[in-house]
């Protein structure tokens, strides 16, 4: 049987990882908040150009990652949301 002060000790553990767990959910809210600002902020240079030089503007940046090794792209992928950008080239051609 687990003494009184075992329990309290996993009550404690128990407790520091929720609070680690919620630290964690906040920072990951704020990464993902932050990739969506600097996505906004890239699509949003290109929105006055006309549709066919933002479609070419926004596909360059889609495509800049494909000859790069793997951790570079990973590394982009942590800056700017590629589905996104990706979702404003088929908005485009479907208007």
């Amino acid at each position: 049987m687990k003494t009184l002060n075992q329990v309290k000790d996993n009550e404690v553990n128990i407790s520091n990882l929720e609070a680690q767990v919620k630290d964690l959910k906040a920072k990951n809210k704020k990464a993902k908040n932050t990739i969506e600002y600097r996505t906004q902020a890239t699509m949003s240079r290109f929105a006055d150009c006309p549709n066919d030089q933002e479609f070419s503007l926004l596909k360059g940046v889609l495509m800049m990652a494909n000859t790069w090794a793997y951790e570079d792209k990973k590394k982009l992928d942590a800056l700017i949301d590629i589905s996104a950008i990706a979702q404003r080239m088929d908005e485009i051609n479907k208007g």
